[in-house]
Order: structure tokens, then C-alpha cells, then sequence
């Protein structure tokens, strides 16, 4: 919740903003950000050259890239993100809620931007597996403290050697099987 106050004030420091929940059309896959222009807008043409570095950089390959006239209902995305001025661009979460920018950014301010949703949307993620914790514990109670308590005491190579003994396919296992260890404590942590 904190990145996602961090990430609308962001947001508002350089353009007009604005934050609803949508139901997102079975097109657009999320999270992705949509980029509406017009071929007669100025600031648009400015601004393409941004929107193309950050679309190809690899640090975003999470996150879908849109452009408006890429969209077979451009004109019901229009209407349902309220789109009245380009350039905009909206950000569209996991859970369905979007933000919507409206003003030229520099590279930079769109790049800072773009890194703070995908940490939103990272944390997202994280915290849905979090929320399958209790559901996934089942077989050896008893192992899976002792995992607990080794990632608590940053045993690391004890907890991998814990787990490799079990079958079990739980979230915390998964974090530790491919050596996700901050995520494991983060998993533990929200278990409190």
C-alpha cells in the first residue's frame, strides 16, 4: 500500500493524475500501460522517443506495453479511461486499479515512473502468494517451522537442506527452492 501512495505521488508531481478501479477489457493483459497520442499532437511526438526507450528496456519485460492505435477498441478505451487531452498514459495494476497521467514527461520522470510500478506490481504478487500461506501448509508442520525458524535465524543453507528433504510445493518452499530469500522472510513476516 505504501508503493502504491508513493508511486500516485510520483504521479502528481509532473502531470495531471488521476486513480480509479476499472474492469479491464479481456484484451489487455495486466499490468501493462496504455499510451494514448495523436498523430497532430506535438507534445506527443516529443514524447514518442521516451515512450519507445522505456517500452524496450528489459528492466519493464513484466509489464505490457500499449499504444492506443495497437488497440481494436481504442475508442472504448478512450471512453473508459476518460481520455479528453494527449498525451496520457495509464498504468493499470493487477488488481484492476489504473492511474492516469495527462502532460509531456521527460524520459527520467517516465522511467521513475515506470519502476515504481513495477514494484507495485512485484509487492502485488508477493503478497498474493502471502495470502495462500495458510492453505499451502500441509503435510509436516513440524519441517516447515523448522524452515521458518532457519530463515528467521538467516540459516540460509539450513533451510535449503530442509527443504529439498520435502515433496511439498508450498509458496515459502518455492522462495527458497529458487533462492528468492528476501521474498521468504517477507512471506514469514506477514505470517505474524
Amino acid at each position: 500500500m505504501k508503493n502504491l501512495f508513493l508511486f500516485l505521488f510520483a504521479c502528481t508531481l509532473f502531470s495531471c493524475t488521476s486513480t480509479f478501479k476499472v474492469d479491464v477489457p479481456k484484451n489487455i493483459k495486466v499490468p501493462c500501460v496504455i499510451y494514448f497520442s495523436s498523430d497532430h499532437c506535438g507534445w506527443c511526438r516529443k514524447f514518442d522517443p521516451n515512450w519507445e526507450k522505456v517500452k524496450n528496456d528489459t528492466n519493464f519485460k513484466n509489464i505490457v506495453f500499449y499504444k492506443d492505435d495497437e488497440l481494436y477498441n481504442e475508442n472504448e478505451l478512450i471512453a473508459l479511461f476518460d481520455v479528453g487531452s494527449v498525451p496520457a498514459v495509464v498504468f493499470i495494476a493487477n488488481d484492476g486499479v489504473a492511474v492516469k497521467t495527462v502532460g509531456y514527461e521527460s524520459e527520467s520522470e517516465f522511467y521513475n515512473k515506470m519502476k515504481d510500478f513495477k514494484k507495485l506490481n512485484q509487492n502485488d504478487n508477493v503478497i498474493k502468494a502471502m495470502k495462500r500461506a495458510v492453505a499451502d501448509i500441509t503435510t509436516d508442520d513440524n519441517l516447515y517451522k523448522s524452515v521458518v525458524c532457519a530463515i528467521k535465524d538467516n540459516q540460509i543453507q539450513a533451510a535449503r537442506n530442509l527443504v529439498s528433504t520435502s515433496k511439498d510445493n508450498n509458496d515459502l518452499y518455492n522462495f527458497i527452492r529458487n533462492n528468492q530469500i528476501q521474498a521468504a522472510r517477507d512471506y514469514i513476516k506477514y505470517l505474524k
